[in-house]
């Protein structure tokens, strides 16, 4: 059973009076993009099938689809921020390697996200709470985390070189 949580700050702020310590990571791998269609809806389903939110796109916004096929909306100026595209493959485009801020969740939840629906984060899971001033909160599920983040300092440099992330370097994040 989900809880709820109708105040994702209060929640947040909860978290972090417990001890939970934000960690930072960076994106390594690359993802498809398209400009959306204003008006279009995107369903945001994982790969087991959970459907996670839905947004509707407004002009300017990007639609991407990470390498398990999940999709989401991102606006123009975080797009442009995040990333760039791949000079070999006009639809593909690589992480810039932003620096986030995100804290693991603990307990399945449901909250209301930036864009006005509600979003489902699963047990192990991770908000980003990078932009948890202008209330930009949003969730990843941990497979999808766990293939597409790694962890990073404050400068962007990974800090964990495992295999997995050894070989995504290794391929610049490509999807197969």
């Amino acid at each position: 059973m989900n809880t709820f949580i109708s105040d994702i700050k209060s929640y947040i702020d909860a978290q972090l009076k417990k001890g939970t310590k934000p960690k930072l990571y960076t994106k390594i791998t690359q993802v498809h993009a398209r400009k959306g269609f204003p008006g279009e809806e995107i369903i945001t389903r994982m790969k087991n099938g959970l459907q996670e939110t839905k947004n509707i796109v407004k002009k300017g916004d990007w639609v991407i689809t990470n390498p398990d096929g999940e999709q989401y909306i991102i606006s123009k100026d975080s797009f442009v921020q995040k990333y760039e595209q791949d000079s070999q493959n006009s639809k593909q485009y690589r992480s810039k390697r932003v620096v986030q801020k995100f804290i693991p969740v603990n307990e399945d939840i449901t909250f209301m996200a930036p864009w006005g629906e509600k979003m489902t984060i699963k047990k192990g899971g991770f908000l980003n709470i990078s932009g948890y001033q202008s209330g930009d909160i949003y969730g990843i599920q941990e497979d999808e985390f766990k293939k597409t983040y790694v962890p990073c300092d404050e400068n962007g440099e990974i800090i964990k070189h495992d295999k997995k992330t050894l070989m995504l370097i290794a391929t610049k994040g490509k999807i197969k």
